[in-house]
């Protein structure tokens, strides 16, 4: 859940960089660079949020598929 939580914080650091305006070639690479890199970090607690996800529908549907076998 804690993955969970930091997503909006993500999100939120990501809008205000990219509606940051910027004046010149310098400070316009410099945000595209702060925009990649807050993006990785978004995705990789997306992807955590995900693989939790994903790690606890299995545990569930073998304990249902489990609880099937006991009950026949």
């Amino acid at each position: 859940m804690e993955n969970l939580d930091r997503v909006p914080t993500y999100v939120q650091q990501l809008q205000f960089t990219v509606k940051n305006p910027t004046v010149g070639k310098a400070a316009t690479f410099t945000k595209v660079d702060n925009v990649i890199q807050e993006t990785k970090g978004l995705m990789d607690v997306i992807s955590k949020v995900v693989t939790t996800c994903f790690t606890c529908a299995t545990k569930v549907s073998n304990a249902v598929l489990m609880h099937c076998q006991w009950s026949m």
